[in-house]
This record gives C-alpha cells, sequence and structure tokens, in this order.
C-alpha cells in the first residue's frame, strides 16, 4: 500500500537529510491509495471519511527527445483544512531520433494531449528555459514549451511556468540539487518505489511543486481573512 506521510523531523527525515546533506525537507500530509487504479479514476473509495475529492495537477519537462511527464492529486482534509497530495503517475514520452524536429513536435502534441485528456488537470506547471551556452538547444526548447502550453491550453487547464532551480529548492531545500537528490526526496515523500527516468521525476517534482505552493497561498490567504481590520 502506497504511504505519504506528514511534514515531520522525524527519523525518515533525519535519515534523508543525513544521506542527501539537506537541511530541509518538503513532505506531504499522511494519505493511502490504492495499487491498480485507472488513470484519472476518482480516489473516494480509498480515502478516509472527511476528505473531500480535490483535483489533479500536471507537471511536464519538455524536451525535444525525452518529455517528462508527471501528476499529482490534491486532495483536502475537512478535519485539518490541509491538503493531501497522492502520486497519480509518471513517465516519459520518447521521440525517434530518426525522426525531424516537426515530427518530435508533432509527437508530443499527440502524446500530451492523449495523456492530459486521461487524468483531466486542473493546472499544468511546465518548466522554464534555461538558456545555456547553445542557443540552437534553447530555440528547439522553446517550440516543445509551446506544444506543452498548447496542450495544456486545449484541455482547459491553467498553465504556470517554474525555474527549475525553485523546484529544487522547494522539494529538497537546496536550489543546487542534483536530479537524483531530487527524485530520492520526491520519490519518499510520495511513497513511490524504486527509480524512474530522471525527465519523469523532474515533471513529478514540478506537479508536486505546483501542489506546495497553492497549500501556502491558501493558508495565506485564510490568515489575511482571519486577521482583524
Amino acid at each position: 500500500m502506497l504511504k505519504v506521510w506528514r511534514i515531520s523531523h522525524g527519523n525518515q527525515t533525519a535519515l534523508l537529510r543525513q544521506r542527501l546533506n539537506l537541511g530541509h525537507f518538503a513532505a506531504v500530509l499522511e494519505t493511502e491509495t490504492k495499487p491498480g487504479l485507472k488513470w484519472g479514476q476518482a480516489k473516494k473509495d480509498v480515502r478516509a471519511e472527511g476528505v473531500e475529492l480535490g483535483f489533479v495537477i500536471v507537471g511536464i519537462d519538455p524536451g525535444s527527445q525525452f518529455t517528462g511527464f508527471g501528476a499529482v492529486q490534491v486532495d483536502r482534509d475537512a478535519k485539518s483544512r490541509g491538503p493531501l497530495i497522492a502520486h497519480v503517475e509518471h513517465r516519459v514520452f520518447e521521440a525517434k531520433t530518426s525522426w525531424d524536429f516537426s515530427s518530435r513536435l508533432a509527437f508530443m502534441h499527440e502524446k500530451l494531449c492523449e495523456a492530459l485528456c486521461r487524468v483531466r488537470p486542473k493546472a499544468v506547471a511546465i518548466e522554464r528555459i534555461f538558456l545555456g551556452r547553445n542557443p540552437d538547444s534553447a530555440f528547439k526548447l522553446g517550440h516543445v514549451r509551446g506544444v506543452c502550453m498548447l496542450a495544456a491550453q486545449q484541455s482547459q487547464a491553467d498553465v504556470f511556468e517554474y525555474a527549475a532551480r525553485s523546484v529544487k529548492k522547494g522539494v529538497t531545500g537546496n536550489g543546487a540539487s542534483s536530479k537524483d537528490q531530487v527524485q530520492l526526496i520526491l520519490f519518499a515523500a510520495l511513497g513511490v518505489r524504486g527509480t524512474a527516468q530522471l525527465d519523469a521525476s523532474d515533471a513529478l517534482a514540478l506537479a508536486f511543486y505546483h501542489a506546495r505552493n497553492m497549500e501556502i497561498e491558501d493558508n495565506l490567504r485564510r490568515g489575511l481573512a482571519a486577521s482583524p481590520g
């Protein structure tokens, strides 16, 4: 059974901090999901009483050959008023190296539309472009990001963008963490076993990070609403 635990500073957290030499650990509220659920299937049968069904958030890590796709479901605990974040899926769409660039774009658009239609997200988080030393690669990545945004808009989801460094800091507490470190902490937080292609875990980290940002904003709004004057 898949488990996702509460934010804490217990033994699990201390062990991960010790292994990775990180000063922060972002986890999520405790919940459970049942293996074997179909993608996009409502999880009411495996939720505890008092938990309101929520929505799906998708993360996309764009690439002209490998595009990562990850999804989490966010529900709300009526008792604690906190979010419950559960893993839905993560995968990579791989285009063949023999295809020309336009064929790769068409392939990514088709696969993203299929996946988004399946999980029906409320929000899609896409990684921003990091301008490295190769301008041609940045231009190509910009085209792929445009395809990702188009697919997200066609699914009627809200689109958000995040820098990779911000996501790393939000998940591990260190913006300079390696992709392997992000995957290790993220999978521990979501109860995902094994390892995966880094493009897939990067995409899942985007979805997780957006879900955590929504919680912070929600807490801030509630705090302002409750403050006198």
